[in-house]
C-alpha cells in the first residue's frame, strides 16, 4: 500500500475510511473496517483508530481462492457476524473485495453507501447513473465546483476533510517555516514526488524558492538530497509526517504543493487555493478527469525527469495568485460532519427506487422473471426487487452483477446472475454465434443486446 517496488503509494481510500470511522466512533457508533494490506501505514490517524475501530481480518483464502463465489461467501460471513446498520464501500465496487462487500450487503439486505470522488459535475452524474442501481446512497467527495448539479436525495456531495489549524499549531509551524516568498511543499510520503522535486530543483536552481519535504523516512530522504550541490541542497527542509492540522496549515502557507496525482491530494490543495503539480501513474486521477478550469492550476507529469515542459509548468504554477483559485470551492470544510450525518440518515433504510434504477440499465423485473423461470421452471419464482453492480466495461459490452430477490410460494431467496449489455445488436449477435453451448444463458433480449446468465465461478473477468 505504501511505496511499493515502483515507489507508488495507495493510502488515500484507507485514510479517508479511518477519518470517517473515527468521527462515527466519536458520535457513539460502533465501526468495523475491512482493508487488506493496511499494516505498513503508521501515522497519527492509524494510531488513533487502534482501540476505537474494529479491524476485521479475513482469511487469506478470501483474497486468493480461485472461486469468486467462495471469496464472496467469506466476506458475507464477516459482514453478517458484525451485523452493521449500513455498509460503506470505500470506492466504486467493480471487482475484488469492494464488489464482494457491496454484493454481500445487498444479499443481507443491509443499506449500502458507495463513497468515491466527484471529479467534475458531468462525471458525478454519470457515476450516479452507472452505480446507483446497487446503492442506497452515493457520497462523492470534492470541491463545490466539482459536484453534481441538482442531485437527488440519495446523493451526498462531501466537502474535503480539511482541518483548520489552531493558534498553537500555527505558531509552532511558524517557528521553523522558511522565510521565503515562494515555498513548495512536497508530500514526500510518495517517493516519486521526492524524486521529481529533487530533479526540478537541480534543473532550475535559479528559481528563488524553498522546498519543504514531508517524509515518512527522513534518513532515506536526506540520503537522496546528498547527491545535490550544496547551494541547491540548502533550499530543502525535511520534516516528519505531521498531524493533520499541521499538514493542512503547511499546504495553506505554500505557493505550490507537489505529490502524486491522488484526487484527495489535488482537491485539498486547490481548495486551499494552492496550485498542485503531481506525478501520475496507474490508479491516480488523470488531469483530463478534472473540470477544464482547473487546468490553470493543476499540472501533471508521468515521469520524475525534469523535462523542459515540466520545468516551465513548475515556474508557471509557482507564481499563480490565490485570488484566481477562489471559484474552486465556495462551501465549508465540514466534510466529516456531512458524510456522517448522511450515513446516519441512511442506516437501516433501504432506498425505494433501486429496482427502477436497475430497469433503467435494462434489467427490468420482467426480464429477470423470464430468466429465473427458465432457471427454475418447476418453481416459477416471482421477482420482488433487483439491484445491479457494473463489473467490467469494454468497447463492445458491459458486464454486470445482477442480484434479484424473488419469492416462490412462502419461500424467499436471493439470486445472483451475470448480466451482459452489448453496445449494439451486431456485437450481441457476434457473441451469440460463438457462445459456448455449455454456458447457462437464461435470457436474451430479441435484439441480443442484453443477456442474463449463470454467474461464472472463476476469479478473472469473463469474456462475453
Amino acid at each position: 500500500m505504501v511505496n511499493n517496488a515502483r515507489g507508488d503509494s495507495l493510502i488515500g481510500v484507507y485514510k479517508r475510511c479511518l477519518r470517517i470511522g473515527l468521527e462515527l466512533h466519536r458520535r457513539g457508533h460502533e465501526v468495523a473496517i475491512i482493508c487488506p494490506g493496511r499494516g505498513e501505514l503508521r501515522d497519527e490517524t492509524v494510531s488513533a483508530a487502534q482501540g476505537r475501530i474494529r479491524f476485521i481480518e479475513l482469511p487469506l483464502r478470501a483474497y486468493f481462492h480461485s472461486s469468486a463465489r467462495y471469496k464472496r461467501r467469506c466476506v458475507r460471513k464477516a459482514v453478517r457476524a458484525f451485523a452493521p446498520d449500513v455498509v460503506v464501500v470505500g470506492e466504486v465496487p467493480m471487482r475484488g473485495i469492494l464488489l464482494d462487500a457491496a454484493v454481500s450487503a445487498v444479499e443481507l439486505r443491509i443499506p449500502t453507501v458507495i463513497l468515491d470522488n466527484a471529479s467534475k459535475p458531468s462525471l458525478a452524474a454519470k457515476f450516479l447513473n452507472d452505480h446507483g442501481a446497487i446503492a442506497d446512497g452515493i457520497a462523492l467527495m470534492g470541491p463545490s465546483s466539482f459536484q453534481m448539479k441538482d442531485p437527488p436525495p440519495h446523493y451526498c456531495g462531501i466537502p474535503p476533510f480539511i482541518k483548520r489549524a489552531s493558534e498553537g499549531v500555527a505558531q509552532r509551524l511558524g517557528d521553523w517555516w522558511p522565510r521565503s516568498r515562494r515555498v513548495i511543499t512536497v508530500l514526500g510520503y510518495e517517493q516519486k514526488a521526492q524524486e521529481l522535486a529533487i530533479a526540478l530543483m537541480r534543473a532550475v536552481p535559479f528559481v528563488p524558492c524553498r522546498v519543504v519535504v514531508i517524509s515518512n523516512n527522513i534518513p532515506a530522504t536526506q540520503a537522496r538530497l546528498e547527491t545535490l550541490p550544496k547551494r541547491i541542497r540548502a533550499k530543502f527542509i525535511v520534516t516528519a509526517l505531521p498531524d493533520e492540522e499541521s499538514l493542512f496549515e503547511a499546504m495553506r502557507r505554500s505557493n505550490l504543493v507537489m505529490g502524486k496525482m491522488g484526487f484527495m491530494q489535488i482537491s485539498e490543495s486547490i481548495c486551499l487555493q494552492v496550485p498542485f503539480l503531481g506525478i501520475y501513474y496507474r490508479g491516480c486521477c488523470p488531469v483530463w478527469a478534472l473540470p477544464f478550469h482547473t487546468l490553470r492550476y493543476v499540472g501533471q507529469t508521468s515521469s520524475t525527469k525534469a523535462t523542459l515542459s515540466v520545468c516551465l509548468r513548475l515556474i508557471r504554477l509557482l507564481y499563480i495568485g490565490k485570488r484566481v483559485m477562489q471559484p474552486v470551492h465556495s462551501a465549508s470544510f465540514d466534510g466529516l460532519v456531512t458524510v456522517c450525518e448522511f450515513l446516519e440518515k441512511t442506516a437501516g433504510r433501504l432506498r425505494d427506487g433501486v429496482t427502477e434504477d436497475s430497469a433503467g440499465l435494462g434489467y427490468t423485473t420482467e426480464r429477470l422473471q423470464h430468466a429465473l423461470q427458465a432457471r427454475h421452471p418447476k418453481h416459477r419464482p416471482e421477482v420482488e426487487w433487483v439491484r445491479v453492480s457494473p463489473m467490467w466495461d469494454s468497447r463492445d459490452a458491459k458486464i454486470d452483477m445482477v442480484i434479484a430477490g424473488c419469492r416462490s410460494g412462502a419461500r424467499r431467496q436471493i439470486v445472483a446472475l451475470q448480466g451482459i449489455r452489448f453496445a449494439n445488436p451486431e456485437a450481441g449477435q457476434r457473441a451469440k454465434a460463438v457462445a459456448d453451448p455449455s454456458r447457462s444463458i437464461w435470457f436474451q433480449s430479441q435484439d441480443a443486446t442484453l443477456w442474463l446468465e449463470e454467474e461464472p465461478d472463476e476469479l478473472h473477468a469473463p469474456e462475453p
